[in-house]
């Protein structure tokens, strides 16, 4: 979790550096890496239920909400590696 914590703030922070896009939130991040073409539409919903299930794993001892994570951190890897890629075309474009 403190990795995809790193991860949302590092977009953010590339959002007001390549855009002079302040998001004060994960889910500000996702809505605005959306309007900028960063994620499709059905990325910017995945990411947010990412972010919603990364809420949930503080319940990790309720064994039904683990399962239901763990079934879904391929999909989740894959949305980040997909806006990551975005992330470094658009700083390659400059």
């Amino acid at each position: 979790m403190e990795r995809l914590d790193r991860r949302l703030a590092e977009a953010a922070t590339a959002l007001a550096t390549l855009e002079n896009v302040s998001a004060a939130s994960p889910n500000a991040a996702i809505r605005a890496a959306r309007s900028l073409g960063w994620l499709s539409d059905e990325d910017a919903l995945a990411a947010i239920k990412l972010g919603q299930e990364r809420n949930l794993a503080v319940h990790m001892y309720r064994g039904q909400v683990g399962q239901q994570i763990d079934e879904h951190l391929v999909a989740h890897a894959a949305l980040l590696r997909r806006w990551l890629e975005a992330l470094q075309r658009r700083a390659a474009a400059g």
